[in-house]
């Protein structure tokens, strides 16, 4: 969920306007607890932040195994807390609060980056619903964006609509209900209007849907990609990039007229896109062919590729345009890369 960071280096020309990516080198990998999904940064913090699942081992009675938040020092990569969840999939860091999904409780965890513990566990179900103990879920809340006020956040769940939950006390304060098959990525336009990539497989087609938030977050448009658009990072006030991984493509998105402007298909299934911070390159995470691959958005053509670990998942650059990391799902581990540029 780097996208917050990469619009403000974007924008304000950041700590490397006169500096261009050139490539990455490996500084290390870095072991993490088991399926590690999403990774994070802090805007100032030396550390890094790694949501593991979890999900796939030591099965029994109780259900699914722990999942977990690790935090990590940068560049050093030393385990500094681990706080145990039950499946942690995705993140968002905003001042020193992190947020992040416990898919298999319904629940998106409000961590206080400073004291370092939980603030509150929000529900994103009514209590009604609530059932204790693992592996009761309704909903399986999957990717966080902020409202353009900065008061709610926007969760979408995999078995689904979205939820509008309240920062100040975690409070739901909405649910949209289904209108696609496993709505993951999220995106506010500068019009307000939210934008909600529909992964679709294997229940339905993939989509990219517009919401209005002044309807009660009624579909207003759509379009039918097929495929399986996955995540959105917005690269200036109304253009974003999507990728798009059962058709392998990535799209260079008109956020606020709504439609596909350029494609390119980059095949290995693309995941995780994540914008550099002086806006010129993309990197991608090729789950399905083990590599991170390099998007020269000047030539709109990938122009390095580099081996990860066994499927790579989770992916985000640091704000001060230094360090990239990657979440090697299969492996339980992460890669470390030092980002070289040139003048």
């Amino acid at each position: 969920m780097q996208s917050l960071f990469c619009q403000h280096f974007v924008r304000s020309g950041g700590t490397y306007a006169n500096l261009k990516f050139k490539e990455l080198e490996l500084i290390k990998t870095v072991p993490t607890d088991s399926q590690p999904k999403q990774i994070c940064f802090h805007a100032s913090k030396k550390e890094f932040y790694v949501a593991a699942m979890n999900d796939a081992v030591d099965r029994g009675k109780n259900g699914l195994s722990p999942g977990s938040l690790q935090i990590f020092s940068l560049p050093k990569g030393k385990l500094l807390h681990r706080e145990p969840s039950h499946t942690s999939v995705e993140c968002l860091v905003w001042k020193d609060t992190i947020f992040y999904s416990d898919m298999f409780r319904d629940e998106i965890v409000f961590f206080d980056l400073k004291k370092r513990q939980v603030i509150r566990r929000a529900r994103i179900k009514e209590p009604e619903l609530y059932e204790e103990g693992r592996g009761h879920f309704h909903f399986m809340p999957k990717f966080i964006a902020l409202t353009p006020n900065n008061k709610q956040l926007a969760v979408s769940h995999w078995l689904g609509g979205i939820s509008i939950l309240e920062i100040e006390t975690g409070k739901l304060q909405m649910r949209v209900p289904k209108f696609c098959e496993h709505p993951r990525g999220l995106h506010y336009n500068s019009s307000g209007k939210l934008i909600v990539l529909c992964y679709g497989v294997p229940d339905g087609p993939g989509k990219i849907l517009l919401l209005d938030p002044e309807k009660n977050y009624s579909m207003i448009h759509q379009i039918l990609a097929g495929g399986s658009p996955r995540h959105i990072v917005p690269t200036g006030p109304d253009r974003a990039l999507i990728s798009n991984l059962n058709s392998g493509q990535i799209y260079e998105f008109d956020t606020l007229n709504f439609k596909i402007l350029r494609q390119i298909r980059v095949s290995g299934q693309p995941n995780t896109i994540v914008l550099d911070s002086d806006g010129s390159h993309l990197y991608i995470s090729l789950r399905g062919i083990d590599q991170l691959a390099v998007l020269s958005l000047d030539q709109w053509k990938i122009v390095q590729r580099y081996n990860t670990g066994d499927y790579p998942t989770g992916m985000a650059a640091s704000p001060d345009g230094k360090f990239l990391i990657i979440s090697n799902f299969h492996d339980a581990s992460v890669n470390l890369y030092k980002i070289i540029r040139s003048k």
